[in-house]
Protein backbone atom coordinates (compact mmCIF):
# COMPACT_ATOMS: atom_id res chain seq x y z
CA UNK A 1 0.00 0.00 0.00
CA UNK A 2 1.41 3.67 -1.12
CA UNK A 3 0.75 6.22 1.14
CA UNK A 4 -1.19 9.37 -0.07
CA UNK A 5 -0.15 11.63 2.54
CA UNK A 6 2.76 14.36 2.23
CA UNK A 7 6.07 14.06 3.63
CA UNK A 8 5.19 17.17 6.43
CA UNK A 9 1.52 15.44 7.90
CA UNK A 10 3.65 12.73 9.59
CA UNK A 11 4.84 10.49 6.98
CA UNK A 12 8.30 9.83 8.56
CA UNK A 13 6.62 9.37 12.16
CA UNK A 14 9.43 7.80 14.31
CA UNK A 15 11.69 6.90 11.26
CA UNK A 16 15.14 7.78 12.18
CA UNK A 17 17.81 6.95 9.96
CA UNK A 18 16.15 4.14 8.37
CA UNK A 19 14.80 2.70 11.61
CA UNK A 20 11.75 2.20 13.58
CA UNK A 21 11.33 0.75 16.77
CA UNK A 22 8.42 -1.22 17.80
CA UNK A 23 7.15 -3.82 20.00
CA UNK A 24 6.49 -7.61 19.53
CA UNK A 25 2.31 -7.77 18.49
CA UNK A 26 1.17 -10.99 16.70
CA UNK A 27 2.81 -13.27 13.52
CA UNK A 28 0.53 -14.61 10.81
CA UNK A 29 1.59 -16.88 8.87
CA UNK A 30 0.64 -16.44 5.13
CA UNK A 31 1.16 -17.39 1.23
CA UNK A 32 3.40 -15.44 1.27
CA UNK A 33 5.32 -15.19 4.06
CA UNK A 34 4.99 -14.41 8.04
CA UNK A 35 3.49 -11.43 8.74
CA UNK A 36 4.20 -9.53 12.04
CA UNK A 37 1.85 -6.75 13.05
CA UNK A 38 4.27 -4.78 15.30
CA UNK A 39 2.51 -2.41 18.26
CA UNK A 40 4.07 1.28 17.61
CA UNK A 41 6.07 2.94 20.58
CA UNK A 42 3.82 6.13 20.57
CA UNK A 43 3.19 5.95 17.04
CA UNK A 44 0.71 4.03 14.56
CA UNK A 45 1.05 -0.34 14.80
CA UNK A 46 1.95 -1.50 11.32
CA UNK A 47 2.02 -4.88 9.58
CA UNK A 48 5.38 -5.74 7.59
CA UNK A 49 6.65 -9.13 6.49
CA UNK A 50 8.82 -10.80 8.76
CA UNK A 51 13.14 -10.69 7.68
CA UNK A 52 13.83 -14.76 7.29
CA UNK A 53 17.10 -15.11 8.33
CA UNK A 54 17.22 -18.79 8.90
CA UNK A 55 15.87 -18.47 12.28
CA UNK A 56 12.73 -18.21 13.16
CA UNK A 57 10.78 -17.00 16.58
CA UNK A 58 7.20 -16.19 17.82
CA UNK A 59 6.15 -15.06 21.18
CA UNK A 60 2.68 -15.04 22.90
CA UNK A 61 0.72 -12.26 21.61
CA UNK A 62 2.07 -8.93 22.98
CA UNK A 63 4.89 -10.00 24.70
CA UNK A 64 7.45 -7.47 25.57
CA UNK A 65 10.17 -7.09 23.03
CA UNK A 66 11.98 -5.28 20.66
CA UNK A 67 11.14 -5.34 16.85
CA UNK A 68 12.84 -2.75 14.65
CA UNK A 69 11.74 -2.13 11.04
CA UNK A 70 13.92 -1.58 8.71
CA UNK A 71 12.57 1.21 6.69
CA UNK A 72 12.73 2.71 3.25
CA UNK A 73 10.12 5.14 3.88
CA UNK A 74 6.87 5.27 5.49
CA UNK A 75 5.44 2.59 3.06
CA UNK A 76 4.75 -0.47 4.78
CA UNK A 77 5.64 -2.22 1.79
CA UNK A 78 8.98 -0.42 2.25
CA UNK A 79 9.45 -1.99 5.62
CA UNK A 80 10.24 -5.26 6.90
CA UNK A 81 10.51 -6.27 10.65
CA UNK A 82 13.62 -7.81 12.52
CA UNK A 83 12.20 -9.63 15.70
CA UNK A 84 14.65 -9.94 19.00
CA UNK A 85 15.14 -11.90 21.79
CA UNK A 86 13.78 -10.13 25.09
CA UNK A 87 16.59 -8.64 26.76
CA UNK A 88 15.89 -10.27 30.12
CA UNK A 89 16.50 -13.93 27.99
CA UNK A 90 19.34 -13.26 26.17
CA UNK A 91 22.00 -15.91 26.51
CA UNK A 92 25.78 -15.00 28.15
CA UNK A 93 27.59 -16.42 25.77
CA UNK A 94 31.02 -17.25 26.77
CA UNK A 95 34.25 -15.77 24.95
CA UNK A 96 35.18 -17.85 21.81
CA UNK A 97 31.73 -19.41 21.88
CA UNK A 98 28.50 -18.81 19.61
CA UNK A 99 25.51 -20.32 18.62
CA UNK A 100 21.80 -20.45 18.75
CA UNK A 101 19.96 -20.02 21.38
CA UNK A 102 16.20 -21.15 22.81
CA UNK A 103 14.53 -17.16 22.50
CA UNK A 104 12.27 -17.34 26.11
CA UNK A 105 14.92 -20.10 27.30
CA UNK A 106 18.60 -18.79 27.50
CA UNK A 107 19.47 -21.98 29.39
CA UNK A 108 18.17 -23.76 26.25
CA UNK A 109 20.66 -23.54 23.05
CA UNK A 110 23.06 -25.24 20.29
CA UNK A 111 26.51 -24.00 21.36
CA UNK A 112 29.58 -23.85 19.09
CA UNK A 113 32.97 -23.98 21.09
CA UNK A 114 36.28 -25.01 20.71
CA UNK A 115 35.66 -28.52 21.28
CA UNK A 116 32.64 -29.27 19.60
CA UNK A 117 28.69 -28.44 18.81
CA UNK A 118 26.97 -28.75 22.14
CA UNK A 119 23.09 -28.75 22.53
CA UNK A 120 22.82 -27.50 26.05
CA UNK A 121 19.33 -29.33 27.05
CA UNK A 122 19.85 -32.37 28.52
CA UNK A 123 16.44 -33.42 26.83
CA UNK A 124 16.42 -33.50 23.44
CA UNK A 125 15.02 -35.47 19.43
CA UNK A 126 15.96 -35.60 16.29
CA UNK A 127 13.69 -35.76 13.52
CA UNK A 128 10.70 -37.20 14.31
CA UNK A 129 11.69 -39.01 17.37
CA UNK A 130 13.97 -41.41 15.70
CA UNK A 131 16.71 -40.42 18.67
CA UNK A 132 15.62 -39.04 21.62
CA UNK A 133 17.58 -38.46 25.13
CA UNK A 134 14.69 -37.85 27.82
CA UNK A 135 16.09 -37.98 31.39
CA UNK A 136 19.60 -39.55 31.00
CA UNK A 137 17.99 -42.75 28.60
CA UNK A 138 18.29 -42.93 25.10
CA UNK A 139 15.53 -43.93 22.87
CA UNK A 140 16.25 -45.05 19.03
CA UNK A 141 13.23 -45.41 16.77
CA UNK A 142 15.14 -46.95 14.12
CA UNK A 143 17.80 -49.59 12.59
CA UNK A 144 20.98 -48.76 13.99
CA UNK A 145 24.10 -50.17 12.00
CA UNK A 146 27.38 -49.96 12.83
CA UNK A 147 30.34 -49.90 11.05
CA UNK A 148 32.93 -50.16 14.20
CA UNK A 149 33.19 -51.92 17.25
CA UNK A 150 30.36 -51.97 20.20
CA UNK A 151 31.19 -51.67 24.06
CA UNK A 152 29.21 -52.41 26.36
CA UNK A 153 30.85 -51.74 29.94
CA UNK A 154 27.53 -53.48 32.03
CA UNK A 155 25.30 -55.64 30.29
CA UNK A 156 23.14 -55.97 27.11
CA UNK A 157 19.53 -57.11 27.90
CA UNK A 158 18.06 -58.58 24.70
CA UNK A 159 15.44 -60.84 23.43
CA UNK A 160 17.45 -62.45 20.37
CA UNK A 161 20.42 -61.75 18.64
CA UNK A 162 21.20 -62.43 15.34
CA UNK A 163 24.30 -62.19 12.70
CA UNK A 164 24.14 -58.81 10.62
CA UNK A 165 25.96 -58.10 7.25
CA UNK A 166 24.15 -54.55 6.58
CA UNK A 167 27.33 -51.88 5.30
CA UNK A 168 27.36 -48.52 6.62
CA UNK A 169 27.46 -45.74 3.95
CA UNK A 170 30.15 -43.24 3.77
CA UNK A 171 29.95 -40.26 4.93
CA UNK A 172 29.50 -36.82 3.01
CA UNK A 173 29.63 -33.29 4.55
Amino acid sequence: MTSFNKYDQGRDRDQQDGMERHVFGDIEYTAAGAMHRARGTGTEDVEVPVVNLGIGMNFSKDTNTEVFLLSMGSDTNAKVALITIPRDKQRPWKEGTGGIQNPTDPNKAFEFNAKRAHVTDPNFAIGEGLFEVIDGKIYIRADVIIGGRLTANTEVVTPTVSAGTATVPGFEA
